[in-house]
């Protein structure tokens, strides 16, 4: 059953075998759509996009697929789907339904908002990245040269169906770089969550289903929180991006080739306790205690080799920043985080510095 008692908070179904539930959620939407448009990568329709059609089967439907990769999330995609659409007469009254990872979710509730200023779309994300973060709460954007999600809108949803079962079609560094994403959660909020992942990152690995349902759960519970207090990103929602403007910074400046989001978000977390650390709001057993979660589910810690002034650089066109200052999520301890506006530059390299040596000490 859907159900939503906030503007901002989508009505969310976490289930396995959620996927079947298709038919009966548009149902209870009480919306007649003339049609149906698919947004996916060929791998993931390939896998899940016949019984998606199924659960249609009464609507006109197609599909737009796109490559995968973190690449094909520009203005060119967006423009290559609302091409096809117009071809085929998309009108007001159609559904778009993103089926896949956060490239897919991102690009889709970007190209329903734009199209005819706005149409409904749904989302069935297919990664653990998308379950737990990108499918919810409303961020949508593509990429612009050397700048990340900098085009963009907010746009919420009808519903969201998460199926864990599709988590068994990810490779296992796929499946990591959705943790990294668990770890920032419990480290911003969630203490219990934290020690959850601490304590049975093996079992986490093999994807016990018990755990993979708690994980979620835990992690679309504290974003819709969040989301209902700040939906449009003025105070606490920034939180939320811990780790990110140092990951977005190695992202960009290694071309999205030599990372995925969640690893460079993995670095970010330890980039942002170094300069928590240079700033004695932590102690080093937070660092080690952080790193070696990361390490434990298959995610790197290590800052790629690289100047450090490009880095910080890179962090001044930060969507969080005000101005040219920059902005940082630092820790103060598991379950605690403070918004630093107006940073020093100095600090940060000092305490880039102070890592880079740790590194080339750590296995």
């Amino acid at each position: 059953m859907l159900s939503s008692q906030n503007t901002f908070k989508t009505p969310t179904v976490i289930q396995s075998d959620s996927l079947k539930l298709l038919k009966t959620s548009l149902e209870q939407l009480k919306s007649s759509y003339t049609q149906c448009v698919i947004i996916s990568t060929p791998t993931v329709f390939q896998l899940f996009g016949n019984t998606i059609k199924k659960q249609i089967e009464n609507i006109p439907s197609s599909e737009i697929l796109i490559q995968p990769g973190e690449e094909a999330k520009t203005l060119s995609t967006a423009t290559l789907c609302w091409e096809q659409m117009a071809e085929r007469r998309v009108d007001r009254h159609s559904l778009l339904i993103a089926l896949g990872g956060g490239v897919i979710t991102d690009l889709t509730g970007f190209v329903a908002g734009c199209y005819m200023r706005g149409i409904d779309y749904i989302s069935i994300p297919t990664t653990l990245m998308a379950m737990v973060d990108a499918s919810i709460g409303g961020k949508t954007a593509v990429n612009f040269p050397n700048h990340k999600n900098l085009i963009g809108l907010f746009n919420f949803p009808k519903f969201i169906l998460i199926d864990p079962k599709c988590l068994h079609s990810l490779s296992q560094r796929e499946f990591s770089a959705g943790l990294a994403e668990v770890i920032k959660y419990g480290v911003i909020d969630r203490p219990n969550l934290f020690e959850l992942l601490e304590h049975n990152a093996e079992a986490i690995l093999e994807k016990k289903p018990v755990l993979l349902d708690e994980i979620i759960k835990q992690c679309c519970e504290i974003k819709n929180d969040i989301v209902q207090k700040d939906a449009f990103d003025k105070s606490v929602r920034a939180t939320f991006n811990y780790g990110h403007t140092f990951g977005h910074a190695i992202e960009t400046l290694t071309s999205y080739q030599q990372y995925t989001h969640g690893e460079t978000v993995a670095i970010g977390m330890s980039c942002a306790a170094y300069v928590s650390h240079e700033l004695n709001k932590i102690d080093f057993t937070f660092i080690e205690r952080q790193d070696n979660l990361c390490r434990k589910l298959g995610l790197p810690t290590k800052l790629p080799s690289m100047p450090i002034e490009q880095i910080i650089e890179k962090m001044h066109s930060d969507k969080k920043n005000r101005g040219d200052q920059i902005t940082l999520i630092l820790p103060e301890k598991i379950g605690k985080v403070i918004v630093a506006p107006n940073f020093s530059p100095n600090v940060i390299h000092r305490a880039l510095l102070n890592k880079q040596k740790h590194d080339s000490i750590t296995n």
